[in-house]
């Protein structure tokens, strides 16, 4: 009797999750204290992803009990909500320029950049183009799996050599998680999942180190808790402006 395939994914993404914790756990603390400064200076926090890498952006962007000062700066032609069409997008040189341009970023923000690969132009050249500016650039990235691909920008880099801080998801190449003899070979995406779980655990930790600094962090209420409508109205009074994905 084959064992439960389901199961085996659930499996492969507990260890997953396991090596994360036991590799990036420092880092993680490193990244959230950039970004808890970030919050006691009243800065913007910038996210930017391409592709399925765009879901660990928007998933605590404009969220209950997430910061307030969250400026998601991801564009649908390059995001995994236009497909195929993506992939164009994410390889159009000049388009981070634009993209930092438009939200007016300003030096001593800082931007969190996720790319499972980290070799596509977009997600490379909006690192660099983040640092000329004078942003703190924390990547969020598989960095084994970037070493063995080749790069698309032409200056021959990849996220992970430009960022100041580089988390690591430990995704493999091809993304699968269990094998399927019969198909010859793995399927069962974790990428996404990484990236996103690294996304919410620095921004748990920022938190926290907010509060250590005896700050109130500007974090939205759910739905059901009292007052919710009156403190988000606040927040976003205060941050409509500034984070223009609002």
């Amino acid at each position: 009797m084959s064992q439960i395939k389901a199961g085996l994914y659930f499996d492969y993404l507990i260890e997953l999750m396991k090596k994360i914790k036991v590799t990036q756990l420092e880092n993680i603390s490193k990244a959230a204290e950039i970004l808890a400064t970030a919050v006691s200076e009243d800065k913007r926090i910038h996210l930017f992803g391409t592709g399925h890498s765009t879901l660990a952006a928007f998933e605590p962007f404009s969220r209950s009990g997430n910061l307030g000062n969250l400026n998601m700066m991801c564009e649908v032609p390059a995001s995994v909500f236009s497909a195929w069409r993506s992939h164009f997008f994410e390889m159009l040189e000049g388009y981070a320029h634009e993209i930092l341009e438009f939200h007016s970023v300003e030096a001593g923000e800082p931007i969190v950049i996720v790319s499972n690969t980290g070799r596509h132009t977009v997600p490379v050249e909006m690192a660099m183009c983040a640092r000329e500016r004078g942003l703190t650039v924390i990547a969020i990235t598989s960095k084994g799996l970037s070493e063995q691909l080749e790069p698309t920008h032409p200056s021959g880099k990849k996220l992970y050599e430009l960022a100041d801080l580089v988390l690591d998801n430990q995704s493999e190449r091809g993304d699968g998680s269990v094998e399927i003899p019969e198909l010859g070979r793995k399927i069962g995406t974790h990428s996404s999942i990484a990236s996103t779980a690294i996304m919410v655990s620095l921004l748990v930790e920022t938190v926290d180190k907010v509060l250590e600094k005896g700050i109130k962090p500007p974090l939205y209420l759910y739905v059901d808790e009292p007052n919710f409508e009156e403190h988000n109205d606040k927040i976003l009074k205060r941050y409509r402006k500034r984070v223009k994905s609002l």
